[in-house]
């Protein structure tokens, strides 16, 4: 998911239609509350922000997605007047920016970077949490690499896509994870209001946790015409506590 806050309905626009134009998911904003909300309820792999929003700067994104305890990971590319300062743009990537693009901003330059960023996020996040041995979801332990779950001596090997879907919603606890970045991430290709593929998903997973003798929908809700959300269990929040 692509987050694009700007003030300006012409701009945010014409990053949109650039953005569906390579299938890549995006939402649009105009302010910093309006950013918060979205995050809220999904994180982003990249987002494109104007310096000035209609109530505050980019300095309240960038704190927002590098919080410490809640790190998004997103590469944040900050759009700025012509006459913005290098002290001005220094500081923006002492912020957590990754880019400072100056106006008249270039398109074919700005699709470069989402397609840099994007695809670096997601490898690293998937990187970090495949990397870990395990990790705790849903009251199981997920062994990412075996491809397999574990709870009360119970063990069951899930698949490939199963796996991608568990990490997904590790990585967001407690918000929605709208289907555009499901589709997107695990699929391949665009959300087009057909949710099928992934109720299919859904549903395997949890026939693979009952297995295990764990109900899936008691901590995953399906927010309908939205995507999942995820509600870690008491245990999984206190596991996750301890290793940070």
């Amino acid at each position: 998911m692509i987050f694009i806050a700007s003030n300006s309905k012409r701009e945010a626009a014409a990053v949109a239609g650039l953005c569906e134009s390579h299938s890549w998911p995006c939402q649009v904003c105009s302010s910093i509350v309006g950013f918060g909300k979205l995050l809220g309820k999904t994180l982003p792999r990249a987002v494109v922000t104007r310096h000035q929003l209609s109530d505050g700067y980019s300095d309240e994104i960038l704190a927002l997605l590098n919080d410490p305890v809640n790190p998004t990971g997103a590469k944040v590319l900050v759009l700025a007047p012509a006459g913005f300062s290098s002290k001005e743009e220094g500081r923006q990537i002492a912020l957590g920016a990754a880019c400072v693009l100056r106006d008249p901003v270039r398109m074919d330059v700005l699709v470069e970077y989402l397609a840099k960023y994007r695809t670096r996020v997601t490898a690293s996040l998937d990187r970090q949490m495949g990397s870990r041995p395990k990790f705790d979801f849903a009251g199981a332990t997920v062994f990412p690499q075996e491809r397999r779950i574990e709870y009360a001596g119970r063990s069951v090997r899930i698949t490939p896509k199963e796996i991608e879907f568990i990490q997904i919603l590790a990585r967001a606890p407690g918000k929605v994870v709208a289907y555009g970045t499901l589709y997107s991430e695990i699929l391949e290709r665009a959300f087009a209001g057909d949710t099928t593929n992934m109720r299919v998903l859904f549903a395997k997973v949890g026939t693979s946790f009952s297995r295990i003798g764990i109900e899936i929908r008691t901590v995953v809700h399906v927010i309908p015409k939205t995507g999942y959300h995820y509600l870690p269990p008491l245990s999984d929040q206190q596991s996750t506590s301890r290793q940070r």
